[in-house]
């Protein structure tokens, strides 16, 4: 399970999540307002995509 810190659940619970770095950043990129080729892309398990 991935929580920011007001609360906001980001991710359900998951046996599968290996990180939160990129969710948390995409999530903080999204409420910026940042245009969608400047948010983070991240995998299921909350890795970056890489190119």
């Amino acid at each position: 399970m991935v929580m920011y810190r007001d609360g906001t659940l980001l991710m359900r619970p998951s046996r599968n999540l290996v990180a939160t770095d990129c969710i948390i950043e995409r999530y903080e990129a999204a409420q910026a307002g940042l245009a969608p080729a400047d948010i983070p892309q991240c995998q299921a398990d909350g890795r970056y995509v890489r190119p």
